[in-house]
Protein backbone atom coordinates (compact mmCIF):
# COMPACT_ATOMS: atom_id res chain seq x y z
CA UNK A 1 0.00 0.00 0.00
CA UNK A 2 1.24 3.69 -1.29
CA UNK A 3 -0.49 5.47 1.53
CA UNK A 4 -3.64 7.62 1.84
CA UNK A 5 -7.03 7.17 3.56
CA UNK A 6 -9.17 4.29 4.52
CA UNK A 7 -11.82 6.08 2.01
CA UNK A 8 -9.28 6.21 -1.10
CA UNK A 9 -8.52 2.31 -0.06
CA UNK A 10 -12.31 1.40 -0.28
CA UNK A 11 -12.98 3.91 -2.92
CA UNK A 12 -9.43 2.03 -5.57
CA UNK A 13 -11.03 -0.82 -3.88
CA UNK A 14 -14.15 -0.71 -6.07
CA UNK A 15 -13.01 0.45 -9.44
CA UNK A 16 -10.59 -2.31 -9.33
CA UNK A 17 -13.80 -4.53 -8.59
CA UNK A 18 -15.74 -2.78 -11.40
CA UNK A 19 -12.37 -2.52 -13.74
CA UNK A 20 -11.86 -6.49 -12.87
CA UNK A 21 -15.38 -7.13 -14.02
CA UNK A 22 -15.27 -5.86 -17.47
CA UNK A 23 -11.55 -6.92 -18.24
CA UNK A 24 -11.08 -10.08 -20.61
CA UNK A 25 -7.58 -10.61 -19.38
CA UNK A 26 -6.71 -13.47 -17.00
CA UNK A 27 -3.57 -12.39 -15.91
CA UNK A 28 -4.97 -8.48 -15.41
CA UNK A 29 -8.26 -10.27 -13.17
CA UNK A 30 -5.96 -12.02 -11.16
CA UNK A 31 -3.63 -9.36 -10.20
CA UNK A 32 -6.69 -6.84 -9.64
CA UNK A 33 -8.39 -9.79 -7.46
CA UNK A 34 -5.09 -10.25 -5.36
CA UNK A 35 -5.10 -6.36 -4.78
CA UNK A 36 -8.27 -6.12 -3.78
CA UNK A 37 -8.20 -9.03 -1.39
CA UNK A 38 -5.08 -6.86 0.25
CA UNK A 39 -6.81 -3.72 0.26
CA UNK A 40 -9.73 -5.68 1.62
CA UNK A 41 -8.08 -7.03 4.19
CA UNK A 42 -6.58 -3.38 5.20
CA UNK A 43 -9.37 -2.07 5.88
CA UNK A 44 -10.38 -4.75 7.99
CA UNK A 45 -7.42 -4.67 10.37
CA UNK A 46 -7.23 -1.01 10.04
CA UNK A 47 -11.25 -1.06 11.74
CA UNK A 48 -10.43 -3.81 14.06
CA UNK A 49 -7.63 -2.04 15.52
CA UNK A 50 -9.35 1.44 15.69
CA UNK A 51 -12.21 -0.91 17.44
CA UNK A 52 -9.74 -2.23 19.82
CA UNK A 53 -8.79 1.31 20.27
CA UNK A 54 -11.79 3.01 21.06
CA UNK A 55 -13.27 -0.08 23.13
CA UNK A 56 -10.05 0.20 25.67
CA UNK A 57 -10.29 3.97 25.81
CA UNK A 58 -13.70 3.56 26.91
CA UNK A 59 -12.88 1.37 29.30
CA UNK A 60 -10.33 3.32 31.00
CA UNK A 61 -12.40 5.94 31.01
CA UNK A 62 -15.58 4.54 32.66
CA UNK A 63 -12.27 3.17 35.62
CA UNK A 64 -11.29 6.80 36.10
CA UNK A 65 -15.08 7.75 36.96
CA UNK A 66 -15.15 4.71 39.13
CA UNK A 67 -12.16 5.78 41.09
CA UNK A 68 -13.22 9.09 41.73
CA UNK A 69 -16.41 8.42 42.53
CA UNK A 70 -14.47 5.88 45.17
CA UNK A 71 -11.71 8.65 45.73
CA UNK A 72 -14.51 11.05 46.48
CA UNK A 73 -16.65 8.66 48.87
CA UNK A 74 -13.79 8.77 51.11
CA UNK A 75 -12.82 12.06 51.41
CA UNK A 76 -16.46 12.55 52.26
CA UNK A 77 -16.12 9.65 55.51
CA UNK A 78 -12.93 11.51 56.44
CA UNK A 79 -14.07 14.58 56.31
CA UNK A 80 -17.44 13.50 58.72
CA UNK A 81 -15.09 11.61 60.99
CA UNK A 82 -12.73 15.04 61.19
CA UNK A 83 -15.95 17.69 61.77
CA UNK A 84 -16.94 15.40 64.69
CA UNK A 85 -13.10 15.15 65.69
CA UNK A 86 -11.60 17.95 65.31
CA UNK A 87 -13.34 21.10 63.15
CA UNK A 88 -10.11 22.84 63.16
CA UNK A 89 -7.95 19.66 61.35
CA UNK A 90 -10.66 19.42 59.15
CA UNK A 91 -10.36 23.16 58.31
CA UNK A 92 -6.61 22.40 58.41
CA UNK A 93 -6.79 19.51 55.81
CA UNK A 94 -9.66 21.46 53.91
CA UNK A 95 -6.74 24.36 53.12
CA UNK A 96 -3.70 21.92 52.34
Amino acid sequence: MIGGSIESVIRRSELMERESALTTKPQIKYRMGQRRELDLEIIERTTRGVFTYLCTVERDLSYIGVYADILDCHRRRVEAFLSRISPRVLNQFTAA
